[in-house]
């Protein structure tokens, strides 16, 4: 099935999607990955009723057991070749798949036990925002964990949670890396709590039975063409000397610059992409203006 999949992927009749999410995740090439994962939760005596299935991307199904995985994790040579075609993929070894599997199961830990409702969880991580399209990372030392790229934790409440949880479920590292008097330190204690005395919290009943997962009838070229990584690296760099000549006459500290260098590229690549006039965009009013925006993050920096 898997082999037939991959070849059919090859030729002109692209298959729909769904054809990948009815193949066994246990049975697929990352099985093994799959039940080291679950000898992870067996040894720290955490819930293990979850139900795994291929999608289209890496997510958790909120109120229910389901954990979703991409579809191209089927067969590693199938992924990789969405890789060569400039595809977004993730969790290509066993590593970063762990490390997005722990994440994900952030996710459940926290809709199973309702550590949303808890008053340390809204005081230690904020409280529950809509989630934004994009954000602008802090830099910032020891207020959030590192662990997937991008600084993710940074992008919401709830990545913060399931961040801290992957990176607390992997080892207990984390209390010799962190200075105990800092809010990572806390977050991460707290986090660390939570696991150790997860018997004695109530848990919520979680949805059982079916699940629909979107994009089922999507054929595989039109997901290829949505995920593909847009050609603008060569465009961005020739913008970057005028970026970075203009930046030279303001006043911003270093640190700053860089994040503002990396803001302004990826504006210029959208403007360029929705036509927008260039050579106006790259003025210096234009660019005083956009930085405005970048400072206040209602502009895009890292897109989620």
């Amino acid at each position: 099935m898997q082999r037939l999949c991959y070849i059919t992927a090859m030729k002109s009749n692209s298959p729909a999607l769904k054809t990948y999410y009815k193949m066994s995740v246990r049975q697929s090439e990352i099985g093994d990955w799959l039940r080291e994962f679950e000898e992870e939760l067996k040894a720290k005596n955490l819930p293990q009723k979850i139900r795994y299935c291929f999608g289209d991307e890496w997510y958790y199904i909120e109120g229910s057991n389901v954990i979703v995985i991409p579809f191209y994790l089927h067969s590693l040579k199938f992924a990789n070749y969405l890789k060569r075609k400039s595809c977004h993929v993730e969790g290509l070894t066993k590593k970063s798949f762990l490390m997005l599997l722990r994440h994900e199961y952030g996710h459940y830990f926290e809709c199973l036990f309702q550590t949303r409702k808890k008053a340390e969880r809204r005081k230690l991580f904020g409280k529950n925002i809509k989630y934004p399209k994009s954000y602008l990372p802090k830099e910032v030392k020891n207020e959030f964990v590192s662990h997937l790229p991008n600084q993710y934790a940074q992008s919401h409440p709830d990545e913060d949670f399931a961040e801290s949880f992957a990176v607390v479920f992997k080892s207990e590292a984390w209390q010799k890396k962190y200075p105990k008097n800092s809010v990572v330190f806390r977050k991460l204690n707290y986090v660390s709590k939570l696991i150790h005395s997860h018997k004695n919290l109530k848990k919520r009943n979680l949805v059982s039975g079916e699940i629909y997962l979107p994009k089922q009838n999507y054929r595989l070229d039109r997901w290829i063409k949505e995920n593909q990584k847009p050609k603008t690296r060569a465009f961005a760099q020739s913008q970057k000397q005028q970026i970075k000549n203009f930046l030279s006459t303001q006043n911003y500290p270093s640190f700053e610059s860089k994040r503002l260098i990396e803001a302004l590229k990826l504006a210029a690549n959208e403007k360029r992409q929705t036509n927008t006039n260039l050579k106006s965009f790259m003025k210096p009013e234009s660019l005083s203006l956009e930085i405005k925006r970048i400072r206040r993050k209602k502009a895009h920096y890292i897109s989620m």
